[in-house]
């Protein structure tokens, strides 16, 4: 009924590139929208975009050096609700895309030695 397209490599991981950084600049946005309160080395509300990036780029690969933390109800709440999602959905874009390159390099060489 639908005709469907086959999207190629590039532009599969061009997509989920897309998706990983839109959740990533998502978080720091959000992060830095609730600036007032996280801590940083133990002062609260001095996080500049630079902070709430690398805060979301060490949140979101599940590093957590812990040196920047919330420390508002409403902040771990969202960290809760919202921040946690988006770490799901960066990693399932990430292992998804892995898993992909790797069934088709494995289904390639499966290929040239079979065929």
């Amino acid at each position: 009924m639908f005709a469907r397209h086959a999207w190629g490599p590039v532009r599969n991981i061009g997509t989920r590139v897309g998706i990983a950084f839109f959740a990533l600049f998502a978080t720091a946005v959000i992060v830095y929208l609730e600036r007032n309160c996280y801590a940083d080395r133990g002062e609260v509300g001095t996080l500049t975009p630079l902070d709430a990036l690398y805060y979301a780029t060490v949140s979101l690969s599940t590093t957590g050096y812990g040196d920047i933390v919330p420390v508002c109800a409403s902040s771990r709440a969202v960290n809760v609700l919202v921040i946690t999602p988006l770490r799901f959905l960066f990693l399932i874009v990430l292992v998804g895309t892995t898993i992909e390159v790797l069934t088709q390099r494995t289904r390639q060489e499966w290929r040239s030695r079979n065929w």
